[in-house]
């Protein structure tokens, strides 16, 4: 009996939270302006500047409240929370401008390259592909892909390095927008704990009081804390800065990602063959893929409006490839064209021969010149 009241409380409290997930999450802006404007009211204006700073009474902790210590409190706490919301509430609005308002008409690059994403085609259909186009093709607006360009549902636009559409805080999430939206679900994880710890001090505090905007800010705290830090933020840094991976590029069970590899030396003949590559070809290592994601110095990383220069240099990094490619990529291109050059070298060997012995067959079967002379006087008497 007691077994089956646990599973039962436990299948309702999943289901509780569940329902308190997809609410949440169908609610997202107005939770996060919510949070915005009564954490500010409760800890800048009634904590920090009204209690520690002018306070009309007693202080922090029956510390008198015209003391240095409590108008530094209170300078430092309007200081670090200041900056914690400045980098979620300016990330989730460029994010947010930038979904709407920018790529609206983008294109894939078309032209071909050294090294192309495949994927979508097997490996008996490409050799009929063009090298000068590419292989891949969108399932939904059919047209021509470049490398890490999936479609958005949502936005219905096809972009470069799509992951998803967070519909809590109704943004695309790809190259322009990832930047923004990784900080967003850093910083705002940071100033949700922050603040739960500042509302929790000043309610212990002498004269503190539980009203209606410490308790909608509790409330959002809460949620915040679970549905942001311990389901996605960890995880989405881990794949998209870490491993440089979007949704599409690591979910289960990870499929082989067809590559093709272009020689350009005959510009007549363009020589292109294709290979199934396990693992993420766009995997440089965690330095470098930090770098891919947040920019490439280290001091690009405090501003969250400054993007990496995989945004304004897609289609363009030399020598002539969408995005940087791991070392191990280029390995195997060295690989399987030098094997397909071997195999072109010796067909034409075998081209040459056939055609020296095609000759030779033909200069031994002509007939000479005077005995053809004599053939035509005769026919001609």
């Amino acid at each position: 009996m007691a077994e089956y009241s646990w599973d039962s409380f436990r299948q309702a409290f999943l289901g509780l939270l569940a329902l308190i997930v997809n609410l949440f999450g169908l609610a997202g802006p107005f939770w996060l302006v919510t949070f915005f404007v009564m954490s500010v009211y409760q800890v800048f204006y009634r904590y920090a500047w009204a209690t520690l700073i002018f306070p009309a009474d007693k202080g922090f902790l029956l510390v008198p409240a015209d003391t240095a210590n409590g108008k530094g409190a209170g300078i430092a706490i309007i200081a670090i929370f200041g900056f914690l919301k400045v980098q979620w509430m300016g990330s989730w609005l460029t994010a947010l401008f930038i979904t709407y308002f920018r790529d609206r008409q983008w294109r894939s690059v078309q032209d071909g390259r050294l090294i192309v994403q495949a994927s979508g085609f097997s490996a008996d259909d490409v050799s009929e592909w063009h090298p000068n186009h590419r292989p891949r093709l969108c399932p939904r607006c059919e047209r021509e892909s470049s490398d890490r360009v999936y479609h958005c549902v949502v936005t219905d636009r096809c972009l470069p390095i799509y992951d998803h559409f967070c519909s809590w805080l109704m943004v695309s999430v790809y190259s322009r927008t990832m930047k923004s939206y990784l900080y967003t679900i850093l910083f705002l994880p940071l100033d949700t704990v922050g603040t739960f710890v500042v509302l929790m001090v000043q309610l212990c505090s002498p004269g503190g009081k539980f009203h209606w905007p410490f308790a909608v800010t509790v409330l959002f705290t809460c949620t915040a804390l679970v549905v942001g830090a311990a389901l996605f933020a960890p995880k989405q840094w881990k794949h998209l800065v870490m491993r440089n991976e979007v949704m599409l590029e690591w979910r289960r069970p990870r499929k082989p990602i067809l590559l093709g590899f272009k020689d350009a030396r005959d510009s007549r003949r363009p020589l292109t063959l294709y290979k199934l590559f396990e693992g993420n070809p766009w995997d440089r290592g965690t330095k470098d893929n930090i770098c891919q994601a947040l920019g490439s110095s280290w001091w690009m990383w405090f501003f969250f409006w400054w993007q990496p220069e995989r945004v304004s240099k897609y289609g363009r990094y030399p020598p002539s490839v969408d995005l940087p490619f791991s070392r191990k990529v280029w390995d195997v291109r060295l690989e399987v064209l030098g094997l397909a050059v071997n195999f072109e070298g010796g067909r034409d060997a075998i081209a040459q021969h056939l055609h020296r012995r095609g000759q030779g067959f033909s200069s031994s079967h002509e007939e000479d010149p005077s005995v053809t002379a004599r053939r035509r006087a005769a026919h001609s008497g």
